[in-house]
């Protein structure tokens, strides 16, 4: 069954935005009758059939939040590497993303880039959303360009050169992961998050990139505290 996004799900009958109306007619060749999944992107979730642009809701419920909360502040990075660890981070589970450059990020962000890259993130985020079925869209954090940013719970550098690994940290039940672009956190950048009270750990011996090292480390975190 497939997944849409709604402004809100109080009602009856859900009008569907029309571009989810015309993805849902046109791409995957729905029709009056079919049966749809809506979210509001605020953990609730209905079922519904589909009468004209309309959706007639038949069930409601509400997920709960995934718990352990991770966040991730993502360097940028060049191609569509950042974009698509905010997709696969996203499907699995990951509940805000910042969008940082680096010292060592080759992409640069101006103003106007940042607001438009921005919200290629956050439509990115909104896709993932649906297509993996859950009921919570990651927000994403202003653009920062320096190790200043907001964090929240556990501070964790992702850094190859770690001493310990992801899989011996204690670990609580909401984290920051902190992802260097292509060239890795520069020593002055992990100086100074390790100041802020950040710990740094490794994904093992393989140097992931930039793109699978947030989902790499949200799996290993969410096998140990749980799929919940």
């Amino acid at each position: 069954m497939h997944q849409f996004s709604v402004g809100s799900l109080e009602g009856g009958e859900i009008a569907l935005d029309p571009k989810e109306y015309s993805h849902a007619t046109k791409s995957l060749r729905l029709g009056e009758g079919d049966e749809l999944r809506l979210t509001d992107g605020k953990g609730n979730l209905a079922l519904g059939v589909l009468q004209g642009e309309s959706v007639m809701i038949t069930k409601r419920w509400v997920q709960q939040p995934v718990n352990p909360r991770i966040h991730v502040v993502q360097a940028l990075a060049k191609g569509d590497r950042d974009e698509l660890a905010v997709q696969t981070s996203t499907e699995l589970g990951a509940v805000s993303f910042t969008p940082w450059q680096a010292k060592r990020s080759v992409v640069r962000w101006d103003d106007k880039k940042a607001v438009k890259g921005s919200a290629r993130w956050q439509q990115i985020a909104a896709e993932a959303m649906k297509q993996s079925h859950q009921a919570w869209l990651p927000e994403i954090n202003a653009f920062v360009s320096d190790c200043e940013f907001e964090f929240y719970g556990q501070l964790i550098v992702l850094d190859p050169d770690a001493e310990i690994s992801l899989t011996e940290v204690k670990l609580e039940s909401e984290l920051t992961l902190v992802i260097g672009p292509e060239g890795g956190i520069s020593e002055d950048e992990t100086k100074r998050l390790i100041e802020r009270g950040a710990i740094t750990a490794s994904l093992g011996s393989a140097v992931l990139r930039t793109s699978t090292a947030a989902p790499a480390a949200i799996s290993a975190i969410r096998t140990r505290l749980g799929w919940g």
